[in-house]
Parts: C-alpha cells; structure tokens; sequence
C-alpha cells in the first residue's frame, strides 16, 4: 500500500518535476505581450563554433557595442537577453514613433553604473535616467538592466507595471530550453497589419500562435511551429511552405556569384549547407500544427575555415572603420564650409607661419569641442602648451589597426589646384570639377603628428601614387560632397591627379570605381 502511495504521489509530481522555469529575465514581462525574442547569450558562446572563433580570435567575444558604450554592459558579460513588443497600437495611432518595446538583460557580474552614467545626463535617481527622447534605462538591481520605452519603462521602476497574464506563457517556459527562442501572438496582429498579408497566405490571420527554436551545440537545429485556426489552414501553410522552399533555394543560387565575390569564397560551405539544410528540412502538419524542421550541419567549420571567417572579419571591419571615419571627417568639413563659407584650412600667423592643422579646425564638428577649447589657436602645434594635446588624437583620425601615438595617416594634398592651400579653403563654387569627383582625404604612406599643418604638395608632373597608402591593393578616399569611394592600386597617375584638382576640367573614365 505504502509503495503504490509512493509511486502514484512521484507520478503526480512528474509534471512539476520537468517543468521548466521561465528565465530569470520574464520576471518584468507580462505574458500578453504580442512577441518576444529570447537569447542565452553565455549558452551561445559556450557552443563549439564560437569557442573555436574566441580561440583564435584571442578576446572573450565581440561586445554588444551600443550597451558597452552606454551601460557598461558588452556581450561578453551578458548572461542573457530578453526583447519583448508588448503592443505596436501606438505607432499605428501616430501617438508615438516608437513601439511599446523594451529589452531585459542579465548581467554575469554587477553592472558598471559608474561607466553606465558616465555619458548619460538625463537622471531621475542613480538608478532610473533618460537615455533618449523616448528611452529610460533602468537597473532594479545590480545584475539587471532594463532599456526600452518610457511608457513601460516608468511603470515598471514604480511596481505598477501590470503583468498581466495572456497566451504567452507556455511560450515563457519554452524559452528557459533553447539558446534563441522567438515567439509571437499571431491573434493579436493589428487589422492594420493583417489586411496587407496576402490572399495565398491568408490563414496566417486566422492563426493563433508562431514561434521558433534555434539551438547551437554543434550544428544548428531549428525547430518552427504555427498553430493554426484549424487543420485546413494547417494544411494550406503546408503547402505554401514546401513551394518557398523550393523558391528559397532558387534565390540562394542566384545570389551565389555575388556573395562569393563579397566574402572571398569564405561563403561557398555555408551557401551549399544552407541549400542542403533547406531540402531536408521536415514539413509535417499535426492536428492544427505546422511544424517544420532542420538541421544546418557544421562540420565545414574546422579551426582553418574558423581562422580564415576571423580574418575576413576583422578586414571587414577595419574597412568600415576606415570608411566611417572619412565620412565623419569629410560631413565635418561641410559643416564647417555651412558655418564659414569656406572648407578648412591649415591655420597660419599673421607672419604666415604655420600654426594647428585643418584637423584641429574641425574638432567641434566630430564632437571635439572640448579639446579644441583647449589648444592655444595662436600658438604653433609644437608649442610648449599645445603639444601635451598630441596624445590625445581622436580615434577618428587614426586608421584602423594602427596604435595612437598621436600621430594620423588621413592627410591631403595643397596647392597647384587641389582643394587646400596654404592658409585658405576653398569655396563651393571654386569646384568646377564637381564636388563628387574632387578628394579631399585619403591615407597617405607618412603618418605625421595630428595637430601638424604638414601636408603633401600636389606636384602635377610628379609621382603621385606612391605616396599613397594602400592597403590590400586597395585605398578609401573622402571627397567634398563628403561620399566614399574606393579604388584599386591600378588607378592611373592621370585620373588621380584628376581627382586632386577642383578645376582641371579633366574627363574622368566611365569605369573609375571598378
């Protein structure tokens, strides 16, 4: 008697035993919300492709940027994340720009408020502040912050937030299994949204529920599922899935050549896995289900392919560094041609001796107001008071992957028809050529000191290429209607003299940026 007592009371408990608790981020979110996406960031980086990446990468993982720089919070020491949309009513009423949106995230050690507070302005107590016009960051402990709207952010620091219970919490348990989990209340999909779906997919309106599983041990397995409105329209997603299929894979073809071109062939095993994983995933409808179901193999993915990504990615991004700084450095030069009628100059004494760079000119336009504050404008670049300011070159002049000493690469070139002169910038209207096919910056081999009026004399019947600084045969330059181009080592000493005048009047190749 004792022992079926026992067997029926631990067969009882089963249920509970197994059930799975929401993670710890769900605890501010109320289970009516319309969606939400959640991520065990810590899972993720545990996975052997990314520890295979940190391994030769040599860091503990790429940070989440935008939180590093705000709250001290970078990707390698958030535990988890939670990004809930509880309504979108708001935007489609024009109340609002934003969405009722808000993001919860879990730290592996106590936040950084110190660093958190230190670019933030806006506070209401050393725990609430403003971070945007309709954005407030909360942390309501140390291990925990909170971004998002002000309308569920205020509510939510006050106790007053209701957590109100809705179809999302099965959803809420069936996060706490997977590295991604992503979950939507299809039923609650304004009829804004739900009149522009279209007529083959008109099912989705009367669906209930959607989400989607990703998990990364190894391979990927991705696990969807619709619950419909019933099994007809179960039925017809059915088929409408196995045709994107088979449209999937026709796109993936078409746009092979252009992405092998982009990445140096480094995407040739994941297009063919993708392809692969697409033909055998599992379409099967159960009751009022659709489910769908594959699994993207990595064993491609071995330490010299990983070597070859990390490489290829961090190439990538130095470009993009390079790019954004000349964009920052040529929309600087054009606000201060707005404020003085002119481009920057290198600055001059009245005796006509050299003083600051055009550098220095323009700190106020790339948020280098305070620093240019604090140098002597009448005092020479090396003097005594302005040469303790070297060190403190902003990164905007540095070229990616160099040290800061204090000294930049991004220089132009003066006289003999370029764009600067010795002591005078040139208007707008003196660009006959065109501001887009006239440089202003590019990288050049010689790095001098940042604050320095020392740049390279334009000599029209010399060598001007091999003062250039290529980099993989390739160089980025600005130009004054403040575009990005870049060009080959193979330019001609003709169209790059071209490009260094205003007003030469020279007719450039059709084919310049190929």
């Amino acid at each position: 008697m004792v022992s079926r007592l026992l067997i029926a009371t631990v067969w009882l408990c089963i249920p509970v035993l197994l059930k799975a608790e929401p993670p710890d981020t769900f605890k501010y979110v109320g289970s009516d919300c319309l969606g939400f996406v959640h991520i065990e960031l810590q899972e993720i980086i545990k996975s052997k492709p990314v520890q295979m990446i940190l391994k030769i990468d040599g860091r503990r993982g790429q940070k989440l940027e935008v939180y590093d720089a705000q709250f001290g919070l970078g990707g390698s020491g958030c535990l988890r994340a939670t990004g809930v949309l509880q309504s979108v009513e708001a935007i489609l009423a024009n109340e609002r720009s934003a969405p009722e949106f808000f993001t919860v995230m879990k730290a592996v050690k106590p936040i950084d408020k110190a660093k958190a507070f230190a670019s933030v302005k806006n506070r209401d107590t050393e725990d609430f502040f403003e971070t945007s016009f309709e954005m407030n960051a909360y942390f309501p402990d140390q291990m925990t912050l909170i971004h998002g709207i002000k309308t569920i952010l205020g509510p939510i620091k006050t106790g007053t937030y209701p957590l109100q219970k809705g179809k999302m919490e099965p959803f809420f348990e069936e996060a706490a299994k997977h590295h991604i989990f992503a979950a939507g209340d299809l039923s609650k999909l304004p009829e804004f949204a739900t009149k522009r779906i279209p007529q083959p997919l008109s099912a989705l309106t009367r669906a209930k529920s959607a989400s989607i599983a990703i998990d990364i041990p190894g391979d990927i397995l991705l696990k969807a599922n619709i619950a419909c409105g019933d099994e007809k329209d179960a039925m017809a997603l059915s088929e409408i899935a196995e045709a994107l299929r088979s449209e999937l894979v026709t796109f993936i073809r078409a746009e092979e050549e252009d992405q092998l071109k982009q990445t140096k062939g480094l995407a040739k095993p994941i297009i063919e896995e993708l392809i692969a994983g697409l033909k055998r995933m599992k379409i099967e409808v159960q009751g009022k289900n659709l489910r769908m179901s594959t699994t993207l193999k990595s064993n491609f993915f071995t330490e010299e392919y990983a070597e070859k990504v990390v490489n290829f990615v961090v190439e990538s991004a130095s470009e993009i560094q390079e790019q954004n700084n000349l964009k920052m450095i040529s929309l600087a030069m054009l606000n201060y041609e707005s404020a003085y009628g002119t481009y920057p100059a290198n600055g001059f004494s009245s005796k006509q001796k050299p003083l600051l760079s055009w550098r220095v000119a323009i700190l106020p336009y790339v948020e280098g107001g305070n620093l240019y504050n604090e140098f002597h404008l009448d005092e020479p670049w090396d003097s005594e008071h302005n040469k303790k300011l070297i060190p403190r070159m902003p990164k905007i002049f540095l070229l990616p992957g160099q040290k800061n000493e204090g000294k930049t690469h991004y220089r132009v070139f003066q006289q003999n028809g370029s764009m600067f002169e010795n002591d005078k910038g040139s208007t707008i209207a003196s660009i006959t050529d065109g501001t887009s096919n006239t440089m202003l910056v590019c990288p050049i081999k010689e790095a001098v000191e940042w604050t320095k009026p020392d740049e390279l004399i334009f000599d029209p019947k010399g060598e001007v290429k091999k003062q250039l600084y290529f980099r993989d045969g390739k160089i980025n330059a600005c130009f004054a209607d403040a575009s990005i181009r870049k060009f080959s080592d193979k330019i001609k000493e003709t169209t790059l003299k071209a490009l260094i005048t205003k007003n030469g009047g020279e007719v450039l190749p059709a084919d310049l940026d190929k």
